[in-house]
């Protein structure tokens, strides 16, 4: 089955996340990501979670 993957920019732009705030999840084992040669890629899927448990523990 085929996994969409987008950039760190385009998760970004997609969730009004700064990139380098998605680059600091990232790195703390927050977000999950997967190298390709110097490109980072996520999935929509790990973005979207990590926004939901925002949401959750800021309530």
């Amino acid at each position: 089955m085929f996994q969409r993957y987008e950039t760190v920019s385009q998760a970004a732009a997609r969730t009004a996340m700064s990139p380098k705030t998605l680059r600091r999840r990232i790195a703390c084992g927050l977000l999950p990501c997967y190298v390709t040669g110097n490109v980072i890629r996520l999935r929509p899927e790990d973005v979207d979670a990590l926004l939901v448990r925002r949401v959750v523990a800021a309530s």
